[in-house]
């Protein structure tokens, strides 16, 4: 089992390390402490975690910890514990975006750091569950993708609700702007940028090699992130922009 620990202060570094080893056994490979996001960047790129453990604000970043936890999501399933001293509801809300992850208050004891990824897992599980959906056909004329789950349920969804598709494994998630849910769609990268970038190329751009964005919701910019609006809740959620992708968005946006 490996473990990476974010966390900015040593004495709570130590406390997490000690509960996590605690709850999870003395054998528990420790990544880390890192207390700043370009470490911790770099592990979540190159090693196989299979839990992450993150302070939300490291330093002077408030963010830093929920910037990381989207990365790690972006990559697969691994359980993210958001751990923090604040109680800005607003900063504890960002975590929520984030489907495989679960916040914890600090101080927090092994019972509680258990329970917080017993409870995570179950989330992921219920998450993995959604049902499968094809994309069956879009009717001439008319730009609306019909998804299909069974012989006589069908969902059509506008494509200008669509305000992003996350590529995970086998499966894209799309988000709808009237809905505070992802449909679960069967489908090849390959494919889905054939289906929504090339016919819909002034609507979506790629910004990371597993996101694709609607730019109609892009509220703003801001060095390396970008901010997708939701206007069901009027959050704004957080993708990460790599600097060679930056351009191609100013172009399409024509900044």
């Amino acid at each position: 089992m490996k473990v990476l620990v974010v966390e900015d202060n040593k004495d709570q570094a130590a406390y997490v390390i000690e509960q996590i080893k605690a709850g999870l056994g003395k054998d528990t490979e420790i990544i880390g402490p890192y207390d700043d996001f370009p470490g911790a960047y770099e592990q979540v790129q190159s090693r196989k975690i299979d839990i992450a453990v993150l302070d939300i604000k490291l330093f002077d970043d408030p963010y830093a910890g929920v910037r990381l936890g989207q990365v790690i999501e972006y990559k697969g399933h691994t359980p993210i514990i958001f751990v923090s001293g604040l109680t800005d509801e607003r900063i504890i809300k960002k975590t929520e975006s984030i489907g495989n992850s679960l916040f914890l208050q600090k101080p927090f004891d092994q019972e509680s750091f258990e329970g917080a990824i017993k409870q995570v897992c179950l989330k992921i599980k219920k998450r993995a569950m959604l049902p499968s959906l094809k994309i069956v056909f879009k009717p001439m004329g008319r730009d609306v993708f019909w998804l299909k789950d069974n012989k006589t349920n069908f969902t059509g969804i506008e494509v200008n609700d669509i305000k992003w598709v996350r590529v995970d494994g086998r499966h894209c998630h799309f988000a709808e702007n009237r809905q505070p849910k992802e449909f679960k769609v069967t489908m090849k990268f390959d494919d889905l940028c054939e289906l929504v970038l090339e016919e819909y190329e002034n609507i979506f751009y790629q910004i990371h090699r597993s996101v694709i964005v609607n730019i109609d919701y892009v509220k703003s910019i801001q060095g390396n992130k970008i901010y997708i609006k939701d206007t069901m809740s009027n959050e704004l959620q957080e993708f990460p922009l790599p600097e060679k992708r930056q351009q191609g968005l100013f172009k399409k946006l024509k900044i």
